[in-house]
């Protein structure tokens, strides 16, 4: 059971260290340009300048990994509802000290309701992680 958790809990740390890792990036090329075609073009390559995508890169595939171990071990809809919730709980703390983003009230208040409802999956479920 803690080697299942431990991978859980690895899967979920690569998972939100890739997307804090490539959400830096972008803020860091100055993001992606939508107004036309060549301005997008010119944005997504300027993209290949950035270590964080790359950063973000290696920690997503990581993060695939992590997450066909797990799967091969338990039945995706015990473990998907305890990464889930996990992603969302780090991806939150994780945004608020890495990248300064700002803590609602129904930010808040959604994170919880994944959570419980992860929670509420996980314990109806027959196969326990």
């Amino acid at each position: 059971m803690l080697s299942n958790l431990f991978f859980i809990f690895l899967w979920c740390a690569f998972a939100v260290l890739s997307q804090i890792s490539l959400k830096k990036g972008l803020l860091n090329a100055g993001g992606l340009k939508l107004n036309s075609f060549l301005d997008f073009l010119k944005s997504f390559l300027n993209l290949f300048k950035e270590p964080y995508m790359y950063l973000g890169g290696i920690l997503g595939l990581a993060a695939t990994f992590t997450f066909i171990m797990i799967i091969s071990r338990k039945d995706l809809t015990a473990t998907f509802p305890l990464t889930t919730g996990g992603f969302y709980i780090f991806l939150f703390l994780f945004s608020v000290f890495f990248l300064g983003e700002s803590i609602s009230f129904w930010k808040v208040i959604g994170t919880l309701i994944i959570i419980i409802g992860a929670w509420i999956v996980i314990s109806a479920s027959s196969a326990k992680i």
